[in-house]
């Protein structure tokens, strides 16, 4: 009995009694904010070679486009890791993105195509990925970089244990603050990017991986609708 309420107690949970384990590991936000800012930024290569063709035919600087496109991206994969992954779902969740995402970025880098649910569609009915698409070294290439490395680093790295009270708490607030950040960046953003975005609209469908998973999603409605 006494060993129980000492485990329940806050002074069991204070840096004298935490294995050093997991005194040394990271806390779950910096892993999911490493992972964003590595999504958003790496994993969109595509992206900016975009946004610099098109910058340079309306002779206007893409940096400071690319910052706030970055900072926006990271801060909604930020809130959705906040939000949606534990503990336990957080590695697996990270990694299923980096090869996602790095399947697309091979894509638009290479094939030269925009991920749509056009394409998905063609792609399910046709079946276009032959064996020899998939013996590409510039696949593997892009895999290794993309999403190889960072999920070896990933999986090496120990995530610190939260309880579930403090985890729900801080992950609530992060979700929070991310959201905050968002909409700041959307108010900055107004009204040039959003005139850029809506005037090319494949910048909006190649934004890795919020453009293919939106196209995946609309086709998995169409299918799924009767």
């Amino acid at each position: 009995m006494k060993l129980k309420l000492f485990r329940s107690t806050e002074f069991a949970e204070s840096s004298l009694f935490v294995p050093f384990k997991q005194r040394m590991s990271a806390h779950p936000a910096w892993v999911s904010l490493l992972a964003s800012l590595w999504l958003a930024t790496a994993c969109n290569a595509a992206l900016w070679q975009e946004l610099v063709r098109v910058s340079e035919l309306n002779q206007t600087s893409p940096l400071w486009s690319a910052v706030r496109l970055v900072v926006i991206m990271a801060a909604s994969l930020f809130a959705v890791f906040s939000i949606l992954s534990s503990r336990r779902l957080l590695k697996p969740l990270i990694t299923l993105l980096f090869i996602v995402a790095a399947l697309c970025c091979h894509l638009m880098l290479n094939a030269h195509q925009v991920i749509d649910s056009g394409l998905i569609t063609r792609a399910f009915n046709k079946n276009p990925l032959s064996v020899a698409s998939f013996m590409s070294w510039q696949l593997w290439a892009t895999l290794f970089i993309l999403a190889f490395v960072p999920s070896i680093l990933l999986w090496r790295t120990p995530v610190r244990r939260l309880s579930p009270v403090h985890y729900l708490m801080q992950s609530c607030g992060l979700a929070v603050a991310a959201c905050v950040v968002i909409l700041v960046m959307l108010v900055l953003s107004s009204p040039d990017l959003s005139e850029l975005v809506r005037a090319q609209p494949q910048l909006r469908q190649m934004t890795n991986p919020f453009g293919p998973l939106q196209a995946l999603a609309e086709v998995a409605k169409t299918r799924l609708t009767p």
